[in-house]
């Protein structure tokens, strides 16, 4: 499903309204840098290559260090 593919929707609930809470509503408004690293560490675990996402996040992070140390923060 393109929408919602279940890794996207394996999040925990919403303590108020019980909803799942999604990776989107986490980093939503956030850095497009770091909204990738929280998203592919969101799901690591969700789609067989944790290894792969882990080093994803870490790219996507090198990448905000690189701008910030630039001075473009």
């Amino acid at each position: 499903m393109v929408n919602s593919p279940a890794h996207y929707t394996q999040g925990p609930p919403c303590p108020g309204c019980g909803r799942t809470i999604e990776c989107i509503d986490v980093i939503a408004g956030r850095v497009w840098t770091i909204g990738s690293a929280m998203k592919y560490l969101w799901r690591m675990d969700l789609k067989g290559k944790p290894i792969e996402d882990l080093q994803k996040a870490i790219a996507c992070i090198q990448h905000e260090i690189n701008r910030r140390t630039r001075g473009r923060a």
